[in-house]
């Protein structure tokens, strides 16, 4: 390809994910003892956009704040921690256990199939599950969504069966983090009946204040809701 006359082939994709897991600007989440920072985390300070380059002084800035505050609630060594103010109750982890080797690349590594970089290959059934949805994600949840298409791609997520993590190893607990995801920005973008930022509804083109200058709130089990 000549860069001087010829046509280069340009895709939009994902690089960054405007929201995480919600904290408060010391890194504290709903669960005592855990923490987080960068682009893990949902702080609030990009709003419903993110300009370029951001995301690095976002993980330095948080990122020290939050290293200070774990020792300061656990000093000696102490484990100690508080959640976020106003957090619901965790539900009951209905999450399967890691296997003990998980750590090492999971089960699928004892069978001898790893990759050139020394992980595991995935089996052709997680494999075809991230293609699937990465497919469902990209036409009906992409730049563009409307309500039927949003509904569409949540109907499609919910019928995926996934295999069972201490069968598939690393690759089958990173389908199901992907799936989770997956579901609950299909759900908040159903919710969020409005075009703000780069989340943009072809059938709520217009950005409504009145009832959506919030932030989107999920948890597993939960229905979205809306905070300010």
């Amino acid at each position: 390809m000549d860069l001087a006359s010829d046509l280069a082939p340009v895709c939009p994709a994902a690089h960054y994910m405007m929201g995480g897991v919600k904290t408060d600007l010391k890194g504290h989440t709903s669960l005592p003892g855990l923490y987080a920072a960068g682009e893990t985390a949902a702080t609030g300070v990009h709003g419903a956009n993110r300009l370029a380059s951001n995301s690095l002084l976002e993980g330095l800035v948080f990122g020290a704040i939050a290293g200070q505050t774990m020792m300061q609630d656990a000093p000696a060594g102490k484990r100690k921690g508080q959640a976020l103010p106003g957090s619901p109750a965790p539900l009951p982890d209905s999450s399967p256990a890691a296997p003990k080797d998980a750590a090492k690349n999971g089960v699928a590594a004892k069978n001898g199939a790893t990759a050139k970089n020394g992980r595991a290959k995935a089996p052709p059934v997680v494999c075809a599950l991230l293609t699937k949805i990465r497919e469902v994600m990209w036409h009906d949840a992409g730049i563009m969504r409307s309500g039927k298409e949003l509904a569409g791609a949540i109907k499609q997520l919910e019928t995926i069966e996934l295999p069972k993590c201490d069968k598939s190893g690393r690759a089958g607990y990173e389908l199901r983090n992907l799936h989770t995801l997956a579901l609950a920005m299909a759900r908040a973008a159903l919710a969020r009946e409005e075009s703000r930022g780069s989340h943009y509804r072809s059938d709520f083109p217009f950005r409504n204040d009145e009832d959506f200058a919030k932030h989107s709130a999920l948890q597993k089990g939960r229905d979205v809701r809306f905070e300010a």
